[in-house]
This record gives structure tokens, C-alpha cells and sequence, in this order.
């Protein structure tokens, strides 16, 4: 659990009067049990020289490397990285000699890209997100406009992995406009209709700079002429951060309401007819995306707009529309316990039980360990159900596990509940899925109190 902001301070009081031989000796202890501790030991022990040259061995190192991360390392791995980035930034070079360090890192990325699954995005993550912050703290700083421009144009030209056009997200924080613009006219060069990625490179930083004149030649250049609803979108973004929300909306009204982002271009409209002063416009955009997407966040985006005081009205709207519905939506039932309306989720679930589908895992288990805090057995019973059937329909293994905790469970219910109603009792469920799944021996090795031929209680 996370310490608060008090708790903080307060250990950090009592760590400082031990004094600093103490902590010392116990930094090396935990050097010694744990390599990520060591790892922060030798970078407190470096002189910032030493952290440089570090940086480059141990950038040298990994193209030797002949480890490879599976899914489930890949997040180690990434904070193998990140403390890379963190010798980058002990090492206090001077803004060059920082920019060059972080382009040896970005540089990395084929060989890093190639040691990993990187399904879960976490190694992405530190080069679009990680490496660009210190990347833009020290291009900043760097006076060299035409060098940095350089080094850009050398790192797009190999961005198989997609991550070095991070460096142009944070562009215009580090170089002029005009310095913007020479990039620019650099990268149309190098772009051509057979050869994109320079082109939309280029148009994303037009965007940046909000020259829409710019934007909107080089998203044509870059597809035959056309302009595609992305592009509107994005021009309709420009025109509104010049304060021209008139311009913004002509655009964006050109993008059909069905397909492309049509959520993000509702967003878009709200704020527009917002700036423009239309509140019926804007009203009706946000009652619309609030019952397509009833959650707790639509609901405050829409109280924002029509005013706290109808917040009452805005969730019994829901509550009969949500009962008058004969698709049962599992968000819906979440939404009600989100605003407090528990007894209508549990009889939202009572409702829709024969609809409820146990592959939506996460809302289930949610509503699931909901109703049974609130002493709502019956609703939960049926909940639980849903998973395990869908666990035992999917019939994989390696998720067995998570049936048999379901089931048990469900006996733990079982004796919980005082009166079954019309939903079939534990017993009976039990009995009918010991028949159903017979077969899955996997799973029943799983169940202590299972006996092959028996009808379990």
C-alpha cells in the first residue's frame, strides 16, 4: 500500500536520525540481496564520468546480449532500462553531450525490441514516455538548433519499432518555430507517396506549431489529394487552438457521426459549440453520449455541461431506461453501483441473468465481490456462476485455477443464502455442472471435495 504524503515524511525523519553510517551499512545489505538495490548503489557511488562511460558499456553490453524476456519478464527488463536512463541522468552531462547519450539509447531499440515479448508495452513505454522526457530536458537546453535537427533526422531513418518518433511528440518544447519549420521542409523532402512516414512525421509537427495552410498541403502530398476524416479531425483541432472555433467546426462537421473516432469527434464538437456559445448544441451532444456510454466519467462530463443540479435527474433517467432495456449490458449494471443505486444493479442482474456472459471478466468480478460486500448472496451466486461456466466453456487449463476458487465460493455463498427464490439452488447447480463437465478431469483435480460418480453437495 502506498505511503501518504505524512507517512513520508515522517519515515524520512526517522531514517535521517540514524545518521549516516547506519544507512550506508544498510544500503550495501540491501545491495546484496537484490540486484535493482545494487543497481542504485553503484549509481550513487559513480562519479559522473564514471556514469557516462557506464551508460555506453552497458549500452555495448546489451548488443552481446543473448537473454530474451518472455511476456511475463518483459516488465523487468523494462526497469532494466529505465536504470540505464537513470545513469544517463547521474552522469549530468552538458545538454549535447546528454542529447548524444539519450540517441544511443534510442539506437538500442532493435536489439532491445529483439530480447523481448513486448505484448504488454511496458519496454515501448520507456522509450516513448521515459527516454523522451530526458531526451526533451536536454535538447532544451541545447543551443545547437541545426545539430539537434541532425540527430533527429538520423534516428527517424531507422525507426523500425515505431519509438524513436517519440523525440517529435515534445518538438516545439525544444526548438523554435522556425527551427520547427527547417524540420519540416526536411522531412517533405524526404517524404513521397510511396514513402509516408516522413510526410505524416512532418504533418504532426505543422500540427504542433498550428499552421493548418501547412498541415492540410502535406496531409494531401501524402495521400493523392485526399483528405481523410483523420486529417479533418486534426484540422479541426488546429483552427480551435488558434481560437477559431467557427473554422473548427466546419471542419469537423464534414466527418460523418458513424466510424472514425466518433466518440473523440463528439468531444471535439462539445468543446467547440462550447467556445461558440451554443448550449442547446452543446447539451444535446452531451445527453447523447452520456446514454450511448452511461459511466460515471460521461456522467460528469455531461453534469459539466448541464449542471450539477440535474445530477439526480440524469441518473433516474438511466435507472428506467436501464430496466426497460431487454439486452442486459454488464457496464449498465457497474454504472448503478458507481452511483450508489445498488438495489436496481442487483436487480439488474436478477433480470438479465440468463443473458449474463462470464467472459466479461472484469466488470462480473467487480459487481461480483460488490453485491456479496453488501450482503446481496443471491446476486453474487449468479454472478460467480457466470465466470466459472465461462472458465469451463472456454476449457483452458491454465485457467482452472481461478473455476476452482469460483466454485469454492460458491459453497462458501451457499450457506449464506436463506431463501434461493426462483434461481437454482448451490446443489443443484453443483450436480448439473459435475454432469456437464465430467470430462474436464483437469479441473476436478482442482476440487478437493470432488468424487468421480457421486453427486457432490
Amino acid at each position: 500500500m502506498a505511503l501518504t504524503s505524512d507517512e513520508r515524511d515522517e519515515r524520512l525523519q526517522k531514517l535521517i536520525e540514524h545518521g549516516s553510517e547506519r544507512l550506508a551499512r544498510t544500503l550495501l545489505e540491501l545491495a546484496d540481496l537484490d540486484a535493482r538495490a545494487e543497481d542504485v548503489v553503484k549509481r550513487l557511488v559513480t562519479t559522473p564520468t564514471q556514469s557516462a562511460t557506464r551508460v555506453l558499456r552497458r549500452l555495448g553490453a546489451l548488443q552481446q546480449d543473448k537473454r530474451f524476456f518472455g511476456w511475463r519478464g518483459a516488465s523487468a527488463f523494462a526497469e532494466e532500462l529505465r536504470s540505464i536512463l537513470a545513469d544517463i541522468e547521474a552522469a549530468t552531462p552538458g545538454p549535447r553531450e546528454g542529447v548524444e547519450l539519450v540517441a544511443a539509447f534510442y539506437r538500442s531499440d532493435n536489439q532491445v525490441f529483439e530480447m523481448a515479448d513486448d505484448s504488454g508495452g511496458d519496454i515501448g513505454d520507456v522509450f516513448r514516455h521515459d527516454a523522451r522526457l530526458l531526451w526533451t530536458t536536454f535538447a532544451r537546453q541545447c543551443p545547437d538548433k541545426d545539430y539537434l535537427i541532425g540527430v533527429v533526422l538520423e534516428l527517424l531513418q531507422d525507426d523500425g519499432y515505431g519509438v524513436r518518433d517519440s523525440v517529435l511528440e515534445s518538438a516545439t518544447e525544444y526548438l523554435p518555430t522556425d527551427a520547427t519549420r527547417t524540420l519540416i521542409a526536411e522531412l517533405r523532402r524526404q517524404g513521397s507517396p510511396t514513402n509516408t512516414g516522413p510526410l505524416h512525421a512532418a504533418a504532426g509537427l505543422a500540427k504542433q506549431i498550428l499552421d493548418p495552410k501547412l498541415f492540410e498541403s502535406i496531409r494531401r502530398s501524402a495521400s493523392d489529394g485526399e483528405l481523410h476524416d483523420a486529417a479533418r479531425y486534426d484540422l479541426a483541432e488546429i483552427h480551435l487552438g488558434l481560437g477559431e472555433p467557427a473554422s473548427a467546426l466546419e471542419w469537423v462537421e464534414e466527418i460523418p457521426d458513424t466510424g472514425f473516432r466518433r466518440d473523440e469527434k463528439r468531444k471535439l464538437l462539445l468543446r467547440i459549440h462550447e467556445r461558440l456559445g451554443n448550449v442547446e448544441q452543446a447539451e444535446e451532444i452531451a445527453w447523447k453520449t452520456f446514454r450511448e456510454h452511461r459511466s460515471t466519467g460521461a456522467l460528469e462530463d455531461l453534469l459539466a455541461v448541464i449542471g450539477e443540479h440535474q445530477r439526480a435527474h440524469a441518473i433516474d433517467e438511466s435507472v428506467g431506461i436501464i430496466k426497460s432495456q431487454r439486452i442486459w449490458r454488464p457496464f449498465d449494471a457497474c454504472f448503478l453501483v458507481e452511483v450508489g443505486r445498488l438495489g436496481e444493479a442487483e436487480a439488474c442482474v436478477l433480470r438479465g441473468a440468463d443473458q449474463i456472459n462470464g467472459d466479461f471478466y472484469s466488470p462480473l468480478l467487480y459487481l461480483a465481490e460488490t453485491m456479496e460486500g453488501d450482503q446481496r448472496y443471491v446476486c453474487a451466486t449468479i454472478l460467480y456462476r457466470a465466470l466459472l461456466d465461462s472458465i469451463l466453456k472456454r476449457a483452458k487449463s491454465k485457467i482452472y485455477g481461478h473455476g476452482a476458487k469460483y466454485l469454492r465460493k460458491l459453497a462458501a455463498l451457499d450457506k449464506r443464502v436463506g431463501d434461493w427464490g426462483e434461481v437454482e439452488d448451490h446443489r443443484s447447480y453443483r450436480r448439473r455442472l459435475e454432469e456437464q463437465h465430467r470430462r474436464k478431469h483437469a479441473f476436478w483435480r482442482r476440487v478437493p471435495d470432488y468424487a468421480p460418480g457421486t453427486s457432490s453437495a
